[in-house]
Order: C-alpha cells, then structure tokens, then sequence
C-alpha cells in the first residue's frame, strides 16, 4: 500500500503522537481480529447496540496506573493535532484503586493500565476504518515508511475455529465464602452497623485441554448475550474478557450518561413465566431497595460535575441467562471534573462494592479471600481528540491464561441475605461466561 501524507505531516516534531487513517473493507462473516497482527497488547470493545465495535493490536504509548493519568492523558490530547482521526486511549482500572495487588490469576493484567493502540479498527454499521498510530521519527519519509510498513499487515489471516473440550469445572472455595456472606451480614445488622451493603465476589475454575481462543468466546458471546457490552483486555498471554450489562459512564463533552444495575432473578423458560419472573424482581423489596441504593449514590456522586439528572423509569434489562433491575440516568455536564476523574468518583457503584463505598471496600479488602483484579473495576476507552469516552463495569466476565479460565461472579449482602440463596444467585452469574467457553452445552454437569 503506497501512502501519500499530507504536508501537515511535515511539520510534526519527534517523538510526537501521529496517526494516519484510511477505509476497509472486512469480508463478511470475518472476525476483525483476524485482520491485524497479534501483538502483546490487544483490545476489542462492542456496544450494546453494536453500534460501534473497535478492536486494537500493540500499543504505541503505555499509560500504568496512578493519580497523575488524567494529566498525563490530556498532555497527550493537547500535543495531538489530528483531530479529525479519532483515536483512542484504551484500557481498565483495577477493581480497588486503593491497593492494587499483584495476582496470579491476572498476572500481567493484575494492576490495570491504558495504552494508546498502534493498531485500531474502529467499525461502524456504515463504515469500518483503519488507524495507524506511532510516534514521529526524525524525517517525513521516515514517518512514511513507518506508515507504509504498518498497513502491510493488515490484512485478512486464517483463523482458528476455537474448538475445545473441557477438562475440569469447578467451584472454588464455597465453604469460605459462604462464611464470609454471613460475616457480611452479621455486620450489616449489627446495631448502629453504617454499612447498609457490601458486594461479595466469588471464583469458577474451567480447564481446558487447548489454550483458550478469545476470538472463539468473543464470537460466541456475541450471539448469546444481546443487550450486553463485549469487552476484552490482553497483555503478554492473559486476558480479561466478558459481556456485561452495566454501563459505568459514558460522555461527550456536553452530556454524561450512567445506569443503576441491581438486582437479579433468572429468565423464564416460557414466555409467561419469564414475564412472572420478571414482575417478581419489580414486587421484590429486598431487591428494589437494593436497586435504589444504587441510583441514590450515582445521583450523589453525579452532582458535582452535572447542572442536572434526569433519572428514567425503572424497568428490566433482560440478558440470555438473568434479568436485573435498570434505570437510565442522564445529566448536562460541567467542565469541573475531566472524564477520568468522573470515572474514578463513580466506580465502585453500590453494585459493585456496597454502601457506603468507603466502608464497604475497604471491608471487602480486609475479608474478601479473593484478588479481584480487573473484575468489576472500570473497562473501556477514552478519546485523544476531545474529553469524552465510555466505559463499562467488568462484570460476567473471567480472565483467561493458556488453557484456565478464572471465572468471576458477585452478589450483594444485605440485612436479609441468606448465603446459600446468594450463592445460588451467582451460579446464574456465572452462566454467561460457562456459556461463552463451552458453548451452548454449558448447562450440562460436567463436574
């Protein structure tokens, strides 16, 4: 492919952020990882409403975590000069912003991170593009040799077919964490106790006799988890990936938009009794007032970077395997607060960590067994042409490793709760992901 750069190229200085963009065209049916090389760093992300897709190969710049990423982010936004190439910053906070810890179940991925992609395919229901992204070298040639060198590989490759066989299932300490569900409630009811909610997670290990293909799951996940954003994360061989309901935040630079997730009941078998089920979760009051829970610290938390909230009715967002309580909630945004900053206000939601947040993480901190990692924490993209992005809650999702998968599932404890019920909950949980890797068998017993 010959590239042809614009004199505006000519003026860039060295070492600065540069992209070059052109059209494609994917054959139907293609998969868009099989079009760029597999490199360490890899990201892939798809709305609800596949209205945009971006997948993403090797990184151009790595941002790790820390308080300064928000600057350091929008340094790189004033130096980028092509704002009519829209590329992004991509990544995932960890769970606890706190005290991110190393895990052996994440590995690589264990403390988050972004990275801006050298590789980007950013696909629309009218068009798909490529964006080739790099940092300037000494010369304009030089820059488009670069650019001529990168576009060679990208292009359609043969793809494996994913198929696998499972070698074990398995719960991983439910005896423990059943304890530590009471622990919870012993708390909450405590008299004077402030902690109104605390948000449990709990593991499934599924070994296969291949590596796991996240090509083949993604795919998979695509068709049996509607109404739900696709999402995965890759460093250095161990991925993080999911279909999750729960937007975290979205935003332009005008209007910010956030839901309240919570509650949760399984999906009828017939119509009727779907429609049953469903009215049960809007009957319920455990799981109403745990649903309301998250919409008062989400309107709380909103406020100071709205002017104000819209908060929409209450219904039912329903996936393949679960239905939860849903409310869109919307506001007109102030210029107070950057993106990354709102980010970092909201998560974790009492969906997430439990209420009041403080209180409740850092009790999961101090007896939670588990390392979550990158589970339920922040996953998405930010922009590097203006302030604005979207960013999802990584939840019904597992981290993956040669040929082990890590399952992650959550539910929240109340006064009320009882902890074989809460574990019951999580097995549903747990079904979107069992269904992702094994395929459509995956309610059979294997154990």
């Amino acid at each position: 492919m010959s590239i042809n750069l614009p004199s505006v190229y000519q003026n860039i200085k060295a070492q600065q952020i540069i992209s070059y963009d052109y059209p494609i065209t994917i054959e139907e049916g293609a998969s868009l990882f099989s079009y760029l090389p597999k490199e360490d760093t890899r990201f892939f992300w798809q709305t609800p409403d596949q209205s945009i897709t971006y997948y993403a190969s090797g990184s151009c710049v790595d941002f790790p975590i820390d308080d300064s990423l928000p600057t350091r982010i929008a340094t790189y936004r004033k130096q980028y000069l092509f704002h009519d190439i829209p590329t992004k910053v991509m990544g995932a906070y960890p769970f606890d912003l706190d005290d991110a810890r190393e895990s052996k179940e994440f590995g690589s991925l264990a403390t988050g991170g972004f990275f801006i992609p050298r590789y980007l395919i950013e696909q629309t229901p009218e068009k798909t593009t490529v964006i080739l992204t790099t940092t300037a070298g000494d010369s304009f040639e030089e820059l488009t040799q670069t650019f001529e060198q990168m576009a060679k590989h990208v292009y359609r490759r043969a793809t494996v077919d994913g198929k696998n066989k499972l070698m074990l299932k398995q719960e991983i300490g439910v005896r423990a964490w059943k304890e530590t569900v009471q622990e919870a409630v012993d708390t909450i009811v405590k008299q004077h106790s402030p902690i109104k909610k605390i948000v449990l997670a709990r593991q499934m290990q599924i070994l296969m006799y291949e590596p796991l293909q996240a090509q083949a799951v993604l795919t998979r996940l695509q068709a049996q988890q509607p109404n739900t954003y696709l999402f995965f994360y890759e460093r250095k061989d161990y991925s993080f990936l999911g279909a999750t309901p729960e937007r975290l935040l979205a935003a332009t630079t005008e209007v910010v938009y956030t839901a309240a997730v919570a509650g949760s009941i399984a999906r009828g078998k017939t119509l009727e009794e779907d429609v049953q089920f469903g009215q049960t979760l809007l009957d319920s009051a455990k799981n109403t007032h745990e649903h309301q829970i998250v919409v008062d610290r989400i309107i709380r938390e909103l406020q100071p970077f709205v002017d104000e909230v819209k908060i929409y009715d209450r219904t039912l967002l329903k996936n393949r395997d679960i239905q939860h309580l849903y409310a869109v909630i919307e506001g007109q945004r102030l210029p107070q607060l950057s993106f990354l900053e709102m980010i970092k206000q909201l998560h974790p939601t009492p969906a997430l960590g439990g209420e009041p947040k403080a209180l409740a993480v850092k009790w999961i901190r101090d007896h939670e067994v588990i390392n979550r990692g990158l589970y339920g924490a922040p996953i998405g993209w930010v922009s590097l042409v203006a302030d604005e992005g979207e960013f999802a809650v990584g939840i019904r999702s597992a981290v993956c490793h040669k040929n082990q998968a890590i399952l992650y599932a959550g539910c929240g404890i109340v006064a009320d709760s009882i902890p074989e019920e809460e574990r019951q909950e999580t097995q549903i949980k747990f079904q979107p992901m069992l269904r992702g890797i094994l395929g459509d068998d995956a309610s059979r017993n294997h154990d």
